[in-house]
């Protein structure tokens, strides 16, 4: 997308994106999708396995009542998904990552029974930021979220107790700029339970949260692994190809292709690393390769879609996006 590009959905239309791929060109910020109703029953937006790249704001919607963002990924931004006055909505088993503001606002959304559950946020300054919200019917379990400010930012929230007293919320909290457990949650509005397990009791202990009643559950909430945790550190950067390069030029042909690809690194004079990840951090195939020997290398991937190929030489790297239709 161009830089600015914005997807407009107008009113009363039911919009659909399945298996969508969408990133700025060039590193330049595309506007996202903007989607405003009036709570018409037959406005909906689905979001289904799909990627987007680079937008400040890559959702944002407004009196939509039927909303379903799951299976998909959302890299670098400002806040992921943006719900104003929703009447209902699905978010699970998504990736968030680099959003420098929030993964997830709402603002002034009413009580039907929504979800937020099953999804991994990465490096977010906050997880859930909620403001003037009735989310009395909202199950937020099982998500983890690896935070710079507050795991769960709400103020004039209600909210449903999290978890019960059999069962934890399962949500995992992670301090990026704190060695001890602090600012899982700040909340103003209602005082609701947040339960968590007996396995994190030693965390707990710290009281990392204000405005809820920390209580513990009698078992821990078993969360399936969405996005595996063997995966390799998360880098942003490398999908906006900000990196820190090797001087010279990096040539993969053809792209886009069906899945055979041809290297050439001109100032390339030794052994190199020749990564490729896919749009999750996953290693996807590695091998060495010498270009004192050979000036040209080839090499496949099998299955369509975006992914990041990566040249390495000791600390330096040299990273380009590839996409195989």
């Amino acid at each position: 997308m161009g830089a600015g590009a914005t997807i407009l959905a107008p009113a009363g239309n039911a919009v659909t994106f399945n298996n969508t791929a969408i990133f700025g060109c060039e590193e330049n910020d595309w506007g996202g999708i903007y989607m405003a109703g009036s709570y018409d029953p037959s406005e909906s937006l689905v979001i289904e396995d799909s990627y987007f790249f680079n937008s400040a704001y890559p959702v944002h919607t407004y009196e939509i009542p039927h909303i379903k963002i799951v299976n998909s990924v959302f890299v670098n931004g400002r806040t992921a998904i943006e719900l104003l006055s929703s009447s209902g909505f699905t978010v699970n088993n998504n990736l968030i990552g680099n959003f420098s503001y929030a993964g997830i606002s709402t603002n002034y959304s009413n009580k039907r029974h929504s979800e937020i559950t099953k999804n991994k946020f990465i490096d977010v300054a906050y997880g859930l930021l909620s403001d003037s919200d009735l989310h009395d019917s909202l199950d937020f379990l099982c998500n983890e979220i690896q935070f710079q400010e507050y795991g769960i930012s709400s103020s004039s929230t209600t909210f449903k107790n999290f978890g019960d007293s059999i069962t934890s919320s399962g949500n995992k909290f992670v301090s990026l700029y704190s060695e001890t457990p602090e600012h899982y949650i700040d909340h103003t509005g209602n005082t609701p339970k947040y339960y968590y397990g007996p396995a994190q009791s030693g965390e707990f202990a710290y009281v990392p949260a204000s405005g809820v009643t920390l209580t513990q559950a009698v078992n821990n909430r078993v969360c399936p692994v969405v996005f595996s945790s063997q995966c390799p550190d998360w880098m942003p950067v490398g999908i906006k190809e900000q990196v820190k390069q090797i001087a010279g030029q990096l040539l993969i042909y053809p792209n886009p292709s069906t899945g055979a690809f041809n290297l050439s690194y001109a100032e390339g004079k030794d052994e190199y690393s020749l990564e490729v990840y896919d749009v999750l951090g996953r290693l996807i195939s590695d091998k060495k390769v010498n270009f004192s020997t050979e000036k040209t290398v080839t090499f496949d991937i099998n299955s369509k879609g975006l992914y990041l190929v990566t040249l390495k030489n000791g600390n330096h790297r040299i990273t380009q996006k590839v996409i195989v239709e």
